[in-house]
């Protein structure tokens, strides 16, 4: 039983909370965007700012239907969970046991992908079937238009997933895994698994304004997806309409109002109002850590059934996020304090700015007064000796091209530098391009470096090394990553130089020829 001795508290910072987000919604390019706080078992506070639809200045409500992408794998999960519970399937059997048709293929000596290592993106699968899938719209995986029909799961998963590297080991997140999740359910349960998850989660709970398909019952208040403009004087533009094949990775339609009930759903241990939909050891289990790149990490950022779990201040965040076409959004629950944060907006900010989770972390750290407890800040500090020689170098993902389309979209690969006596981590592209200072932290070979308010929920990050005698073998930790040290001949980097020198080259020559 949770006991809401921050109720009070949360109360007395609400309107700290209502300025905070009408002032930085303002400075933010969002067409519109929902907040929502839920409390024990119930919606205390909800905030809509903006619009669902700009040209009809329709009104950001508590019932307007946000797409929220992979969201939807929290559903996925907890419809796994259930049949987990009922002796039906157990999370540690391959899932190939409980598949007819498709399945997954591994290689001669590969060890079997558990249905585990599907929850914790641990599958060795990779992000898209093939390499030529990142060619297409939504690498292959999305069909166009709001009145186009969603094809059925068995279209892409009756034939076998091939993974790119063996089960284990490293995380690479996988919509393509977790969708195979979805289409398991339709194998042991014999229905689909969007009647399955309607009639298991979504109506027992009454959340009368969500789906996984555009229904009647979503189509209504439906939210208008945008993306900024580059230019002209409108600031945002519609985007095409898409929708995920993959539906139980990232095609759920809900609301602030019906999301708050899920959340209060989970942060009541799996009941709500006299309906029970799991266990309690069972959530505890799905928000336990079962996956973290380096212990000096795990406390900081790691991996449940699902759920990513992150800490700040000594306070414990479990959270996922969404991002499709039009749309961004977060959920974040604190169990500690039963309660939780939900932020949805219609922009889109992939590869973007993203303001919509810059206003969650503002938010978070407004109502938990986290600070910068950063160590190094008034302290003396010194690097070990032969500290530059030890971690120096660059780094770059374990092998597979496939599962590291999220690296290469975001860092590419990393460098770390000794400059005056002090080491600095810089990413090829991306939010670290500029270079973050590293600070040593007690434990040898640990290091924080500093995150500007909003950027993350903690207002620090932290990178572990494990060097090794053999430059092969040594690595460095950062979030749920690990990094192999490679020489620079090896690195990403490098193949983009020599790809640009090679495409400047053929270019020079055909300007020679045509000019001749």
């Amino acid at each position: 039983m949770v006991a809401w001795k921050c109720l009070i508290m949360h109360h007395a910072k609400m309107e700290q909370i209502d300025n905070l987000v009408t002032r930085e919604f303002g400075k933010r390019a969002i067409p519109g965007i929902a907040i929502g706080i839920v409390e024990g078992n119930r919606l205390t506070f909800f905030k809509g700012l903006g619009f669902a639809n700009l040209k009809q200045e329709r009104p950001i409500q508590v019932n307007t239907v946000f797409r929220l992408a992979s969201i939807s794998k929290i559903i996925t999960t907890m419809a796994v969970l259930q049949l987990s519970e009922k002796q039906i399937i157990d999370i540690d059997d391959p899932v190939n046991m409980y598949l007819s048709t498709g399945g997954i293929h591994v290689k001669s000596g590969w060890p079997d992908v558990t249905i585990k290592h599907l929850l914790t993106h641990r599958s060795g699968i990779g992000e898209l079937f093939q390499k030529r899938d990142a060619f297409k719209p939504g690498f292959g995986l999305i069909v166009k238009g709001r009145e186009t029909r969603i094809p059925p799961l068995s279209t892409i998963h009756e034939n076998s997933l091939i993974p790119e590297i063996p089960a284990e080991t490293k995380y690479a997140y996988s919509n393509i895994a977790f969708s195979l999740l979805g289409y398991m359910i339709e194998q042991v349960t014999g229905t689909s698994f969007r009647d399955h998850v309607m009639q298991s989660i979504v109506k027992p709970l009454g959340m009368a304004n969500t789906d996984f398909i555009r229904s009647d019952r979503v189509a209504i208040n439906e939210a208008i997806g945008y993306k900024k403009r580059r230019c002209g004087k409108e600031k945002f533009k519609q985007v095409r309409y898409l929708k995920n094949i993959i539906m139980p990775a990232g095609n759920l339609y809900s609301t602030i109002e019906d999301m708050s009930v899920l959340a209060s759903c989970l942060l009541n241990w799996g009941s709500l109002n006299g309906v029970k939909l799991l266990e309690e050891k069972t959530v505890r289990m799905a928000w336990k850590p079962h996956y973290w790149s380096h212990p000096a990490i795990k406390d900081h950022a790691s991996i449940g059934l699902c759920f990513h779990l992150y800490g700040a201040n000594g306070t414990r965040f479990i959270e996922h996020t969404g991002a499709t076409r039009g749309f961004t959004s977060a959920l974040t629950l604190i169990p500690s304090e039963g309660l939780g944060l939900l932020v949805f907006s219609n922009i889109d900010e992939i590869f973007r700015k993203a303001g919509t989770l810059w206003m969650k972390n503002r938010i978070l750290q407004e109502l938990f007064s986290i600070t910068d407890d950063f160590q190094g800040d008034g302290k003396e500090y010194h690097l070990e000796k032969n500290c530059g020689q030890k971690f120096a170098g660059f780094y770059g993902p374990n092998p597979g091209i496939l599962t590291n389309t999220r690296i290469i979209a975001t860092a590419g690969d990393y460098k770390v530098k000794e400059t005056n006596g002090d080491l600095y981590l810089s990413s090829f592209y991306g939010n670290k391009r500029k270079g973050v200072k590293l600070i040593p932290r007690d434990n040898p070979g640990v290091f924080q470096y500093k995150i500007k308010p909003g950027n993350a929920i903690a207002m620090h990050g932290i990178v572990a090394f494990n060097p090794q005698e053999d430059l092969d073998e040594s690595s460095m930790s950062l979030g749920f990553h690990t990094f192999t040290r490679k020489k620079f001949m090896a690195t990403f980097r490098f193949k983009v130089y020599c790809l640009i020198t090679a495409l400047s080259f053929l270019f020079g020559t055909l300007v020679i020829i045509i000019l001749r």
